[in-house]
């Protein structure tokens, strides 16, 4: 995830670097500079919380967030518990595989 300072301070470097004056030309400098980079979705939103205090998310609630964990919430990817960064880390390398089949078959959304 790209935290909002470093964020601000790349569109920064890209208006600086775009040479128009002109507002649209330069926002669309700065989208497209960011999403040549980065993958911007659409996160689904987590079941309710059941009565046992678990929140599911993806295909057949594969994810489960145990929101009464010992130290505060726990994720467990099937049965296995998974910390955030590595949510995170596979997240971005399953995005970046679905970026290089996206453009091998020409199909960006």
């Amino acid at each position: 995830m790209i935290a909002p300072n470093t964020l601000h301070m790349f569109a920064a470097r890209v208006i600086a670097e775009t040479d128009s004056d002109d507002t649209v030309t330069v926002v669309r400098a700065v989208i497209d500079a960011i999403l040549d980079r980065y993958v911007v979705v659409d996160l689904p939103e987590a079941t309710d919380e059941d009565d046992d205090g678990q929140r599911y998310l993806g295909l057949n609630d594969f994810i489960r967030v145990d929101m009464t964990g010992q130290h505060g919430p726990e994720v467990y990817i099937g049965e296995v518990e998974t910390a955030s960064w590595e949510l995170i880390s596979d997240a971005a390398h399953r995005l970046a595989a679905a970026r290089l089949l996206e453009n091998a078959n020409g199909d960006t959304q």
